[in-house]
């Protein structure tokens, strides 16, 4: 292999290399993909999701994930005493 293949080569991994980091800077702009530092994390824990209310029982499905939500299930034979 000569100087010249040898300099060929080594430009061709060097732009690689530059597209590579230019893109992954761009994140899912060019895809529409969504990065986990675009979501929104609706709860960490279970006691993140405490309405306040007696009759419910509060719960935080998948938590500290892009996919956290939080969930209430009515007790029942449960009467609110205000």
């Amino acid at each position: 292999m000569d100087k010249k293949q040898l300099i060929i080569i080594l430009s061709f991994l060097g732009f690689i290399l530059v597209a590579a980091f230019v893109i992954s800077g761009i994140r899912g702009a060019m895809t529409g993909a969504v990065s986990a530092e675009n979501c929104i994390i609706e709860c960490y824990s279970n006691q993140n999701c405490d309405d306040n209310d007696n009759c419910t029982l509060d719960g935080c499905a998948y938590p500290g994930s892009c996919a956290a939500k939080c969930t209430y299930i009515n007790k029942q034979d449960c009467s609110q005493q205000k």
